[in-house]
């Protein structure tokens, strides 16, 4: 097993290209690898690692190996990423002019100058014909608009990415069933997840919501499991007339105090409906329906989606001004306070712009601190919180902005994950990024 973590460019890439050069004028061109995996040849020793069996008309099983890397398989991944990566230089070599380039596995994105965009094109494709690189003509696009890893991207006017069709569907689908709270299948929901965290690395602003679809994978009030006949059994007898469970299970990791609500794909209504539940490969997995919450964040996703907002292409920095901002804290009391200084402003104690606001347990939300913890407990999500009250009132002065700066580590790390899994920081960072949309 190839153990190797590949990173795969996407419009982060694209934005810092696009932003760095926004006067000149782009075209886009894409091209695609027919069936990329199966040009890699295995070699002869290491065919006995990919394996698969085949019957024939008489009933007999044979036992064949792959010749070539096929898809799904680690180390097919594993060495087509060596092979896209030597194309991808060879054509920085070949190209030389100011352009960009990457490939998302089998998926080339080229950005030419319009002066020469053909030109370029046709030269990339030379090259590919020539190294015997086996393209999919019919995917091929050459123009200010196209279609590149389920991004539309538009490079006329103001560059922009929007969702594509399909991929709308495909999260309508999974969103509307968490928010009208309907059973959620483990793999489904799973699928879900994982295109909404690829939706959320193009939209940027929402990954801090993040955090309550991976709770939802986590948390015990949605804790789905598979389990096989004998763990269906053992857990049939560990349940009461509510069906909550009386004891931890030995056979599977079934906790105390769960409640069984699913089954098979059927609702659970008694615990003999377990030994009637429907098995696939000899398992059943159980499932519960999302919150009232977990169904509000669903809808205000629906809501972007459906609303087809748009990923700016190109980010124009403002001015940055002096700023900075932080907090202490006790078990009882606590204060935030910071200080910016307008742009243009004559460097003087005059000048300077500040805040600062005392706080204590009755001043902030109840579900802000923990019950029994002290505000120190909390510094962290103070930090965050001064942060946010500086953009706020700096955001005052439009023609400059401060960029936010903190000595706290669990601050600087949420915040270039884009999200934290713990509470109050979570929310903090869903209040910023909301100020950010707005």
């Amino acid at each position: 097993r190839s153990w190797e973590k590949i990173e795969l460019p996407g419009l982060a890439e694209v934005i810092r290209f696009m932003s760095r050069h926004q006067q000149q004028h782009w075209v886009a061109f894409s091209l695609d690898v027919k069936k990329a995996h199966k040009r890699v040849k295995v070699a002869p020793s290491e065919q006995d690692f990919s394996v698969f069996t085949a019957v024939d008309p008489q009933s007999r099983t044979h036992w064949l190996v792959y010749l070539t890397c096929h898809f799904g398989g680690a180390w097919s991944a594993y060495w087509w990423s060596r092979v896209a990566a030597g194309f991808v230089r060879l054509c920085h070599i070949l190209l030389h002019s100011s352009h960009f380039l990457s490939m998302y596995v089998d998926g080339e994105l080229s950005l030419f100058p319009a002066a020469s965009a053909t030109l370029m094109a046709c030269v990339e494709v030379m090259l590919a014909c020539s190294l015997g690189v086996p393209l999919s003509w019919k995917k091929m696009s050459l123009g200010t608009t196209l279609k590149w890893i389920g991004w539309l991207l538009q490079f006329d006017g103001q560059p922009c990415a929007t969702l594509s069709e399909d991929k709308v569907l495909r999260l309508e689908a999974g969103l509307r069933a968490v928010t009208q709270r309907l059973w959620v299948r483990r793999r489904e929901f799973e699928s879900l997840v994982g295109l909404l965290s690829w939706y959320t690395c193009g939209a940027r602003w929402l990954k801090p919501w993040m955090a309550m679809w991976f709770h939802m994978l986590l948390k015990p009030a949605m804790h789905f499991y598979n389990l096989d006949g004998e763990q269906l059994w053992e857990l049939q007898r560990l349940l009461d007339a509510d069906l909550r469970v009386t004891r931890c299970a030995t056979l599977s990791d079934v906790q105390t105090g769960r409640r069984l609500a699913e089954c098979g794909g059927k609702v659970a209504k008694e615990s003999s409906d377990l030994s009637r539940c429907r098995t696939k490969h000899g398992r059943a997995s159980a499932q519960v329906r999302p919150s009232k919450d977990e169904a509000c964040v669903a809808a205000f996703f629906l809501q972007l989606i459906l609303g087809r907002v748009p990923v700016h292409l190109v980010e124009t920095p403002a001015t940055q001004c002096v700023a900075a901002a932080d907090a202490f804290a006790s078990s009882t009391c606590a204060g935030i306070g910071g200080w910016w200084m307008p742009n243009e402003a004559q460097l003087a104690v005059s000048s300077i712009c500040w805040f600062s606001m005392s706080l204590d347990k009755s001043s902030l939300p109840e579900w802000f601190v923990p019950k029994g913890a002290g505000l120190q407990d909390v510094i962290s999500s103070l930090e965050a919180l001064a942060q946010l009250v500086l953009q706020v009132l700096q955001r005052q002065d439009p023609e400059s902005f401060a960029r936010p700066t903190c000595d706290n580590l669990g601050v600087v790390g949420a915040c270039e994950k884009g999200l934290s899994m713990k509470q109050p920081l979570a929310s903090v960072l869903q209040a910023t990024a909301l100020f950010c949309m707005k």
